[in-house]
């Protein structure tokens, strides 16, 4: 390999100009410039050149291709170009291969007689692509660190990084590629083509972009993940004024992202206000996507980073024709008009669609508690929808709660499918529920509760913390450990309440006296839900429904002498059980024992059992039964 230089002071290997380095470099030469050159259609012969602007800039002359090359490895950077009109800064001649790498590199557009870069009037048809592919779709394109206000052309693959592509108040760019990947680029104003060829399924990464508007995608597949758009401080007619020429200006709302015959997954949009006027003086509006005979899967694909409240008068409605679209999160849901699509999408807690709202709902009795369920979970879920659209809530509140009522009115069920809604609603990141006793809080030495305590609820973050008992949280007056997790508990609710909600479920009588220790427990705790114990007929209800769920079978005459049974054993303990549903199990299971022991010696008596009566409890179980619990 050897180095060329190009202006300035030399002798060996030196040129005055850059077309003479050209033209004598061979095979592995690097070309090093000491002055800013030009060029004019010269034709490239070395199979594998570099060319280090070392920050000079290289003009190109109006209606000439600065470099023609075919079957070239060609490396340009540290450079500045000027294009003038009509003109490339390489063309490719022929169908051979060709790998073109920019480095550092700037493209800019001039008028012809001022020389000024971007003028307000120049002709559209005077922007040439600064690569000209022309039916070349063998060759390869790596952009760093590049900026090409505009680029047409087609290539078997494009990668770029920390580049920017096309120009939203420019003419519009287009590339082709069978692989086009690009991450952590400004893209705008760019059209992506996949159908290059029919041989492979052409493939578009992009993934840590910001755009001005204006990305286009047709008959592609791929990932756009980490997108970000500013919207423009351009109030009034400032924002029409701004477009290079008449030519490429249309309405004033323009869309984000429009996909037209793709197979796509979109994740993580974000659109940033920070605008100085008032909402009112913008007269654009923004529509985030548009799908077209498209196949997408969208996931937290409206997220707003504002201070303004109002930024929403800006955003347009996201719209799908002909597609089939999973959506996995509400907020991007909500944000959608369908026109003959297909649209698979996290469900709302107000229409009873999500399968953990359908459980709690289903649960028997429990009326009062479901009530003040759903007004918690409608407030919670608006709420994260006003914190992603940066609308600050009407009041900061804690989101723990209290469960309080006996034991067996099935507080632990409720809490896991309230954890479980929360999560489809997006509210919390997580559908864990951590259920925990003080002794899981406490230690027996100085310092180790207050460990425990707060590695418990680390444990819980982004989910549910359930503790059950937590009425043991009461001193016992042998130690202070029952205090100093408490003392923890509520240094981490606060520390950690966008983070965490905490369930504290017990007795009525000794939550309220456990709230009484620290008058902070009653601002961190607002909401109290009483489970009440479950009615006569609710509880038989939940002995059918059990029976059920533990396969135990029986004819309609025996299940009759059972619930006669029942309501006798329940009437004597005042109307209720006091151990509820837990009680109801533990009924069920005397009977599943009672029955098993009868079949063993049926068995060991030789007798014949048919496989349905392995199941089956008899009048002569209920009786048994009868005898164990009266």
């Amino acid at each position: 390999m050897t180095i060329l230089t190009v202006g300035g002071l030399g002798f060996r290997n030196h040129y005055k100009t850059l077309e003479d380095a050209i033209t004598n470099a061979r095979t592995g030469d690097t070309i090093k410039l000491k002055t800013d050159q030009t060029l004019s259609g010269l034709l490239v012969s070395a199979n594998r050149l570099t060319i280090d602007a070392d920050n000079h800039t290289i003009k190109v002359i109006d209606n000439q291709s600065g470099l023609n090359i075919d079957g070239l490895m060609l490396t340009i950077e540290n450079v500045a170009v000027e294009l003038g009109l009509r003109n490339n800064l390489i063309a490719f001649n022929g169908v051979r291969e060709n790998h073109v790498t920019l480095k550092n590199t700037t493209i800019t557009y001039r008028k012809s007689a001022a020389g000024k870069l971007l003028g307000p009037k120049v002709d559209p048809r005077d922007w040439f692509s600064p690569i000209a592919t022309a039916q070349n779709t063998k060759s390869r394109l790596t952009l760093t660190n590049v900026k090409l206000p505009y680029v047409n052309g087609a290539f078997a693959s494009i990668i770029a990084s920390q580049s920017t592509i096309g120009h939203f108040f420019g003419r519009e760019s287009g590339l082709k590629a069978l692989v086009c990947d690009i991450n952590t680029s400004t893209i705008s104003n760019t059209q992506f083509f996949g159908d290059v060829s029919g041989e492979t399924e052409p493939k578009l990464t992009l993934e840590r972009v910001q755009t001005d508007g204006g990305i286009d995608c047709y008959d592609l597949t791929g990932r756009v993940a980490h997108l970000v758009h500013n919207l423009p401080d351009l109030p009034g007619r400032q924002f029409e004024k701004t477009f290079v020429d008449e030519s490429f200006k249309g309405e004033n709302d323009y869309a984000l992202l429009r996909f037209d015959a793709c197979d796509v997954t979109v994740e993580d949009l974000t659109i940033v206000d920070n605008r100085t006027n008032p909402i009112s003086d913008y007269t654009y509006q923004v529509q985030p996507m548009t799908f077209v005979n498209t196949t997408a899967t969208l996931r937290d694909t409206y997220n707003l980073t504002t201070h303004k409240p109002d930024t929403e008068r800006s955003l347009l409605m996201s719209t799908a024709v002909g597609s089939d679209l999973t959506i996995e999160d509400k907020t991007s849901a909500a944000y959608i008009e369908s026109t003959g699509s297909n649209v698979s999408s996290p469900t709302e807690v107000a229409t009873g669609q999500s399968s953990a709202y359908k459980q709690l709902q289903e649960l028997i009795g429990l009326s009062s508690v479901k009530e003040q369920l759903n007004t918690f979970l409608a407030t919670a879920s608006l709420n994260a929808r006003r914190k992603e659209a940066g609308i600050a809530e009407a009041t900061v509140t804690y989101r723990n709660m209290l469960f309080s009522g006996s034991p067996g009115t099935g507080k632990t069920t409720v809490a896991k499918l309230t954890t479980q809604i929360l999560h489809e609603e997006g509210v919390i990141k997580t559908a864990n529920t951590v259920v925990a006793s003080v002794k899981d809080m406490t230690g027996v030495h100085v310092g180790e509760t207050k460990q425990k305590t707060h590695a418990l609820i680390e444990s819980a973050l982004d989910g549910v913390l359930f503790i059950d008992e937590a009425y043991r949280l009461i001193p016992n007056g042998q130690t202070n450990f029952e205090l100093e997790a408490l003392d923890q508990l509520l240094e981490d609710t606060s520390t950690y309440k966008d983070r965490l909600i905490v369930i504290l479920a017990g007795y009525t009588d000794k939550l309220q006296e456990l709230l009484q220790l620290n008058e902070g427990l009653t601002r961190r705790f607002p909401l109290d839900i009483a489970f009440p114990d479950y009615t006569e007929e609710e509880l038989l209800d939940i002995l059918e429904l059990q029976l059920r769920k533990a396969n135990v079978d029986m004819t309609q005459d025996t299940f009759d002498k059972l619930e006669a049974l029942m309501r006798k054993v329940i009437r004597s303990s005042g109307g209720h059980l006091q151990g509820n549903a837990g009680d109801i199990e533990n009924v069920i299971n005397f009977l599943i024992g009672i029955r098993d022991v009868r079949i063993t010696n049926e068995l060991k008596a030789s007798r014949m059992i048919t496989p349905d009566q392995y199941n089956t409890a008899t009048d002569a179980d209920i009786e048994a039964l009868a005898e164990r619990l009266m």
